[in-house]
């Protein structure tokens, strides 16, 4: 660290803080963190990635990760991972 100033800005950083004040935007991570599983997620289950249910994966994939980490589990992605509930009922009746 050169200076005060640079000290300040690091530890605000750590702390969650932009150099203006606001809170850092981390989207952008998140969003490659999340993209990354589901291309992942994809070869796994010889899927092609698609665009239009990537957001349906996200979702159920950020719900997934909040619930693991709430409950102390691992996080383990299965098949219905891009399916809405509709979607997944409709896969699933008569089990």
């Amino acid at each position: 660290m050169g200076s005060i100033e640079e000290l300040e800005e690091a530890i605000d950083a750590m702390e969650g803080f932009d150099t203006d004040g606001g809170a850092i935007d981390t989207s952008d991570v998140r969003e490659a963190r999340v993209r990354s599983a589901y291309l992942e997620w994809c070869k796994e289950y010889d899927r092609k990635p698609d665009e239009a249910r990537f957001p349906t994966f996200s979702s159920n994939f950020l719900a997934m990760e909040e619930y693991a980490k709430e409950n102390n589990r691992e996080m383990v992605l299965n098949k219905y991972a891009d399916c809405t509930e509709e979607e997944y009922r409709k896969l699933t009746e008569g089990r």
